[in-house]
Formats: C-alpha cells, structure tokens, sequence
C-alpha cells in the first residue's frame, strides 16, 4: 500500500505535520483536492483522525475528509505529533 516510507493520511496520528506526496485517485478526486488547494508537496497539520472523518488544518483553515479520501493520500511526515 504505501511506498518508500509514505503512509497514507488516515493513519497519521493527530498532532502530525505532513507533506501530500501522492494522490491515488481519479480525476474527481484530483479536482477536488486542487480547488481546495490539497497539492502534492502541499505541508498541513492534522487536526483529529479517529473514527469518522480525518480533519486537516492549512492556512488557519479547516478541511474534514472522508475516510475513503484520506486513505488515498499519501503523505510523508513531516514532525510527529
């Protein structure tokens, strides 16, 4: 599933800094996450990531995603939280 150390964004512990470093998704899913400015090498924090929706936070600005999303990003981290 992940590659050369990536894990995938649902997995990442709260608290974490992280860098987007793979999307594995569709068109949809790559539209989507550029109009709201999630691109590869993008940094964001991640606010909650338990049951439910994982939270990020980029810019002072809040983004909840769908589990199914997150564990389709991969990330590297960045510092742990």
């Amino acid at each position: 599933m992940a590659s050369r150390g990536y894990v995938p964004l649902a997995l990442v512990p709260p608290g974490s800094v992280v860098r987007l470093v793979e999307v594995q998704g569709g068109h949809g899913v790559l539209r989507r996450l550029f109009e709201l400015g999630i691109l590869p090498g993008v940094e964001f924090r991640v606010v909650f990531n338990g049951a439910g929706p994982t939270v990020i936070e980029r810019n002072g600005a809040r983004l909840a995603l769908g589990r199914g999303i997150a564990m389709r990003l991969l990330v590297e981290v960045v510092q742990s939280g």
